[in-house]
């Protein structure tokens, strides 16, 4: 299906609040390079375009050995892409089950977890309480659903802790791993400094959280304005635009 039209720009924290946006997506590449080449332009060649580990180059050098399979691919094409767009619709509304809480835990209801939408959901959640920009394996997520099957129990992955609840499950960040910068205004990828911040008191926090906070009160929690344009980019035909 290739690449959406639009998506959080990968580098965090660096690129936080950043769209990446493909209008041209949907552009055949033949297309674009005929149009550069009629007006007297030119273009930069990505150098990934060439590598061979990639699996896009591999199809494409395929393609370009069979092109009667290209053009009989086309209807294929256009019906994956219509899949995922609906695929996104649905993490949309996934993610607006999702709470944050004031010390940076991600609450959950989700019904089927074991389905490939819940696993895709808790993956990215994996990635948001962590702070990081790096998605758990697949696999890796499946096999911790089929063991978190009692309320209370518990497993990190990915940078993050797993507690299964009634509904869903609690996801906080992994201590061992919580990385701290006294010096910056960011912390851990998941807290921003604000003096109207009012994060609560050590002694009101578990040792899990208490342990992944940030040494201070006067920070926010950014993980729901995380959420919130991961949710703004799985809409179909949506652009987010700076401060949308």
């Amino acid at each position: 299906a290739g690449p959406g039209l639009a998506a959080p720009l990968p580098a965090w924290p660096d690129g936080r609040d950043m769209t990446a946006l493909r209008p041209l997506i949907r552009t055949r590449r033949l297309a674009l390079r005929t149009y550069l080449e009629s007006k007297g332009a030119s273009w930069v060649e990505d150098p990934s375009n060439q590598n061979l580990k990639f699996e896009r180059v591999q199809i494409r050098r395929f393609f370009q050995r069979h092109p009667r399979l290209l053009e009989g691919s086309v209807p294929a094409i256009s019906a994956l892409q219509i899949m995922r767009e609906k695929h996104d619709t649905e993490m949309a509304r996934m993610l607006d089950r999702v709470t944050v809480t004031a010390d940076g835990l991600l609450d959950v209801s989700i019904e089927r977890p074991g389905a490939p939408h819940g696993e895709r959901l808790l993956s990215l959640l994996a990635r948001i309480a962590s702070g990081t920009d790096r998605d758990p394996r697949r696999k890796a997520v499946s096999d911790m659903v089929d063991r978190l099957t009692r309320p209370g129990a518990r497993q990190t992955l990915g940078g993050a802790w797993f507690q299964r609840t009634q509904t869903g499950f609690l996801i906080g960040r992994d201590p061992a791993h919580s990385v701290s910068d006294p010096e910056s205004s960011l912390f851990d990828g998941r807290y921003i400094r604000d003096s109207g911040a009012a994060l609560p008191t050590p002694a009101d926090t578990s040792f899990l959280v208490r342990h992944a906070a940030p040494p201070a009160s006067d920070w926010r929690e950014i993980l729901s304005d995380r959420i919130m344009h991961m949710r703004a980019c799985f809409q179909p035909g949506h652009c987010p635009l700076p401060g949308e």
